[in-house]
């Protein structure tokens, strides 16, 4: 009856089959005899290889082929540095790993001894299309028909890691977009009661240092976080009032949810247009109380609006009023001002 003897759940070695003498066995040769370890070895979704002390490759899985792009005929009976695979530093990372504890975190050796994985270590291997593959592996020993070997695991990590690098480039697009803005930025949590961040425009125009931003008080900070979009008043660190056009919306980075509220200072334009509303109010007023007509004439649409005429409630039209020969109102109007009117001297000096 075959005796197997099994060491980390993966040394095999069988009394019916002679230990193996060449060099570089063929991979069915290896295996033979260990049908449990062949089928997981073959069909594992990892990529597993099989390879002597001095690092050469003598079975290598269908798993692990796809991964870097390789062929099996291409890496068998050679090692990983010697097909440029992978570098000397990273081929001594992996042996290292094999005599180390596992890393923290993976599981440890059962008291049976089947569990040990040895400790991963992080790699990187050129693809059959020359391009870099960001791999995970491990190694551990391997006793094979008598024979001493060592049976290396690996993991594609490169897709997770191109997903890290356009994350983190995304990041970089985003700061550089942030602090360099010309509107007042704040970044808050999902809930809009902390402040995660703020702009330098921020800064100035509310006139908070940015460590200062981060320890505002609830009340300070409620207008500033608020999630109602339009016009707001805040204040300023000095106690002025702001007229805010305030924009919000939510986003994730790195894996966060977050709010930005957008603070553009409207105070300048507001103001203006509250004098110009003013002017307006008062200049209705005039034209309500005035003995004598007024009128605008707006010269882009070239229409007239009259404001209470006492002489007539007719109103004339823009051609009325530039015939100097019509004996309308306007004229009537003209006559209490100047004898002259002065679009008449404008005229006059256009023909001179």
């Amino acid at each position: 009856m075959a005796d197997s003897h099994h060491n980390f759940g993966f040394s095999y070695a069988h009394a019916s089959i002679p230990p193996l003498s060449p060099p570089n066995p063929t991979p069915d040769l290896l295996l033979a005899g260990a049908p449990m370890f062949a089928r997981v070895f073959r069909n594992s979704p990892v990529g597993m290889v099989i390879a002597a002390p001095d690092g050469r490759y003598l079975a290598i899985n269908d798993a692990f082929a796809r991964m870097i792009g390789w062929s099996v005929a291409a890496l068998l009976g050679r090692s990983p540095v010697e097909l440029g695979l992978m570098s000397a530093g990273d081929f001594n990372a992996l042996a290292e790993a094999r005599q180390g504890p596992p890393a923290e975190g993976l599981p440890t050796p059962a008291a049976d001894g089947r569990a040990d994985i040895g400790r991963q270590c992080r790699l990187e291997m050129t693809g059959g299309d020359g391009r870099p593959r960001h791999l995970v592996g491990s190694s551990q020993p391997i006793e094979l028909r008598g024979g001493a070997y060592v049976v290396n695991l690996f993991q594609d990590l490169s897709e997770y890691v191109q997903l890290r690098a356009n994350l983190n480039q995304s990041e970089q697009r985003f700061y550089l977009f942030f602090e360099n803005a010309p509107l007042a930025l704040v970044v808050s949590n999902a809930a809009g009661d902390a402040i995660i961040d703020v702009n330098p425009v921020a800064c100035r125009q509310y006139g908070y240092s940015r460590h200062e931003f981060l320890t505002l008080p609830m009340d300070i900070l409620a207008p500033l976080l608020g999630e109602e979009q339009g016009l707001a008043r805040h204040q300023t660190a000095a106690g002025r009032l702001l007229d805010v056009e305030v924009t919000t919306f939510d986003f994730e980075l790195a894996n966060q949810s977050l709010r930005m509220n957008a603070l553009r200072d409207v105070t300048a334009q507001t103001q203006a247009a509250a004098v110009l509303r003013d002017r307006e109010r008062r200049f209705r007023i005039i034209a309500q109380v005035s003995s004598d007509g007024v009128w605008d004439w707006n010269l882009v649409a070239n229409t007239v609006h009259y404001y209470d005429d006492p002489i007539t409630t007719e109103i004339p039209t823009a051609e009325e009023l530039l015939d100097p020969s019509s004996a309308g109102p306007a004229n009537a109007w003209l006559a209490r001002i100047q004898a002259r009117p002065a679009w008449q001297g404008a005229q006059a000096r256009e023909a001179g």
